[in-house]
């Protein structure tokens, strides 16, 4: 059994949850914040992994900026922006480069990145948060083609609204609206996201997925 787990964004909610749930079973666990490693930075990123051995890479990192796409109106607004475009499109792509070689190297591996139900079923003023999570979804489907010959499986997790993370910023006026709007009437809980994480890292034959788990929100 491979048992080297690595986890970016560890100092978030949905990633400190994870780093902790997998600190208790069998698999040898090392949970990033920002302050470690700048995902944004490919140097930094390349120098992380040489030399270093993870079979199980988990990305949980990720920043989310509203704007109305109209209303972008300042380069204190778009310097924001950028920074969300760096941290979940090119964050992605530095850390998914940088952890292949080792992977491809062993024949095998396991690469799991957390996207969003605004990918899909956006709402107002998510217009690029939602894009970057797209480009996501979208992204692992080439890389998983590009890496099945190898053992090196890739997936991403949709999530909609769970009881940690970034929902905690939503003001609880409208959190209860958007309540209301999920058929089963309730955040997703923390165990049900490690159940799909699990479920991609045992099952070898699951690759360039997209697993939605929203409470049935989108349907």
């Amino acid at each position: 059994m491979k048992n080297k787990i690595l986890i970016f964004g560890a100092s978030g909610g949905l990633g400190r949850y994870v780093e902790e749930t997998y600190f208790k079973t069998k698999y040898n666990v090392t949970g990033l914040s920002s302050s470690d490693v700048d995902i944004r930075s490919f140097k930094e990123v390349q120098q992380f992994f040489q030399n270093k051995d993870y079979d199980i890479v988990i990305n949980c990192a990720g920043i989310n900026i509203n704007a109305v796409t109209h209303k972008i109106d300042s380069k204190e607004k778009f310097n924001e922006l950028e920074k969300m475009l760096e941290v979940n499109i090119i964050g992605n792509i530095n850390i998914i480069s940088q952890c292949l070689p080792y992977m491809r190297n062993q024949e095998y591996g396991r690469i799991i990145t957390i996207s969003s139900i605004l990918a899909s079923k956006p709402v107002i003023g998510t217009s690029i948060y939602g894009g970057t999570k797209g480009f996501i979804d979208s992204f692992i489907k080439g890389v998983a083609l590009e890496n099945a010959i190898k053992n090196v499986t890739i997936n991403s997790i949709q999530l909609g609204y769970f009881d940690a993370g970034l929902t905690h910023d939503i003001p609880d006026t409208i959190k209860e609206n958007i309540k209301n709007t999920i058929p089963m009437k309730r955040w997703g809980n923390l165990q049900e996201l490690i159940n799909i994480i699990n479920m991609f890292i045992h099952t070898p034959y699951m690759t360039g997925q997209n697993i939605k788990i929203n409470g049935g929100l989108d349907y």
